[in-house]
C-alpha cells in the first residue's frame, strides 16, 4: 500500500505485506504521482536507514529513505 502526504511536503510512505514501513520525505511531485497512480508489482532498489517507530505505546519497524 502506497500513501502519499501531501500536506507534509509530499511524504510518501510505502507499507510493505510485512508490516514495515519505507518512508521518504520531500519525495518530488514525479516520485508521488509514479507510485499513486500503478497498479500491480514493482521491485524497487532503496537505500535507507533502519529506525523503530513507536506509537501509543506499540513498536513497529521504518526504514526513512
Amino acid at each position: 500500500m502506497v500513501t502519499v502526504y501531501v500536506k507534509k511536503n509530499n511524504t510518501l510512505k510505502i507499507t510493505t505485506p510485512q508490516g514495515i514501513s519505507l518512508i521518504k520525505f520531500k519525495a518530488t511531485d514525479e516520485e508521488c504521482y509514479m507510485l499513486q497512480n500503478t497498479s500491480g508489482y514493482y521491485e524497487l532498489n532503496i537505500i535507507g536507514r533502519a529506525h523503530q517507530n513507536e506509537w501509543m505505546g506499540n513498536i513497529s519497524p521504518q526504514i526513512f529513505i
